[in-house]
């Protein structure tokens, strides 16, 4: 993409954000405050974007431009979450995980579709059985494990969700986010609030950071 001015930007999240034990009533977070926040920081030409943990927002030459558009009421988000909502619900609902859409559990169910992941991640049917809400028995893990259960399960979701949104179901999903401007806007004045799209470079995790990639400014 040389010779245009891009904004993009590298997100990176906690390797640790999330602990569940138990009911969703019993989830816990690190640092106590929120429990999916990220760190956003420019990369590349063009315009470059910070973000903290707390406000998450995209600083540019026309001012600062929050993911989503994230207000008062993004904040309480999670309160609002039934504590009867799927795992699934609950994680995409986090701050911090505006860029996953809800991966259909049909998909999830299908053994096609996660062909190859077993080898990718530790404590592969415990995180699974974590994704679909199937109960764990307390007596199977100890508490430093189902914390790395928890861990794991975010970064099978993650693998299952690149797979998901190459299907029409997941295009359509992510589609609707987009229209929705809920993966952000760009910064640039020019780009006039332009809706962004996240590009992962690698369907492998750790290997890279998702990018903000800008339609107008491409």
């Amino acid at each position: 993409m040389a010779g245009s001015e891009h904004s993009m930007a590298a997100v990176e999240r906690p390797e640790s954000s999330v602990v569940r034990t138990g009911t969703k009533s019993g989830m816990l977070g690190s640092g106590g405050g929120g429990r999916g926040g990220v760190r956003v920081t420019g990369e590349g030409t063009g315009t470059g974007a910070v973000a903290s943990n707390a406000d998450q927002s995209y600083g540019g030459e026309g001012g600062t431009v929050g993911v989503g558009d994230v207000s008062s009421d993004d904040h309480s988000a999670e309160s609002s979450v039934s504590e009867d909502a799927t795992w699934i619900t609950w994680f995409c609902s986090l701050k911090g995980n505006e860029f996953f859409c809800e991966v259909d559990e049909d998909f999830i169910n299908d053994d096609f579709n996660l062909t190859g992941l077993s080898s990718q991640v530790a404590y592969y049917n415990y995180a699974l059985d974590t994704i679909l809400d199937v109960d764990i028995p307390e007596s199977e893990l100890d508490d430093k494990q189902q914390e790395l259960v928890e861990v794991t399960a975010e970064t099978l979701y993650g693998l299952i969700h690149a797979r998901y949104i190459l299907t029409v179901r997941g295009m359509h999903a992510m589609l609707k986010k987009y229209k929705e401007g809920a993966f952000g806007r760009c910064p640039r004045v020019h780009c006039s609030g332009q809706a962004v799209l996240p590009v992962g470079q690698s369907d492998m995790p750790r290997n890279s950071t998702v990018k903000i990639f800008c339609p107008m400014c491409w």
